[in-house]
């Protein structure tokens, strides 16, 4: 959640870039990098089948493709304060919505806990200054990131961890390359100043391969 949340602040980097061309070079390096990383560790990464691909494809569309774009057209109309302190109340979705899915009530103490986790977060970033368009863009991030987590539950007893990771992330690197293609153009990763290089590669490597093992385990 840490690196989940300093994506936030290292996002606004990203601001001014070709969003869809910055994204797909990000999630296109990660999937390189957990490939990697899954064969050193000689872990299988194994191929979905039937509705798996709906299931995945579900965790790239909000959790990778929707989110990104939240955050970083969020941060253009807000500080990112805003869009952090909507990140932090995804526990309060997960604690409700979870139980539900797997057809029981949710705990009373993971009820009692989440808003202690959110009214914290609320305390440590502070409200900051936004618009409404910067609302509705941290509703969004809060419901994706909800989703990211949620539409992964029917897939991880077959794919674990390391399986989802790789499969949403090049999914979502494929999503992201036909907006990137038709509306910024491949020339567009030639815009990529040295700060937006060193943000692609952070968000890459630590939120994107590190983050999302660290999650899904």
């Amino acid at each position: 959640m840490a690196l989940v949340g300093s994506s936030v602040t290292v996002s606004r980097s990203l601001a001014d870039a070709p969003l869809f061309t910055a994204q797909a070079v990000r999630y296109a390096a990660a999937a390189l990098i957990l490939l990697g990383l899954a064969r050193a560790a000689r872990v299988p990464v194994l191929r979905p089948r039937g509705r798996e691909w709906l299931w995945l494809a579900g965790v790239a569309a909000t959790g990778l493709v929707l989110f990104n774009v939240a955050v970083v057209r969020g941060v253009a109309h807000a500080e990112p304060a805003v869009i952090a302190v909507a990140v932090a109340s995804v526990p309060v979705l997960l604690g409700v919505v979870g139980p539900l899915l797997e057809g029981r009530r949710p705990s009373r103490r993971v009820l009692a806990a989440a808003p202690v986790v959110v009214a914290g977060a609320v305390l440590v970033e502070g409200s900051g200054r936004t618009d409404a368009a910067g609302v509705g863009w941290a509703a969004l991030a809060l419901a994706c990131e909800a989703g990211f987590t949620l539409l992964a539950v029917p897939v991880l007893g077959r794919h674990g961890a390391w399986g989802v990771s790789v499969h949403a992330v090049w999914m979502g690197a494929v999503m992201l390359a036909g907006p990137a293609v038709f509306t910024e153009s491949p020339s567009a990763v030639a815009e990529l100043g040295a700060a937006q290089w060193a943000a692609v590669g952070y968000l890459a490597v630590l939120v994107t391969a590190v983050a999302f093992l660290l999650w899904y385990r």
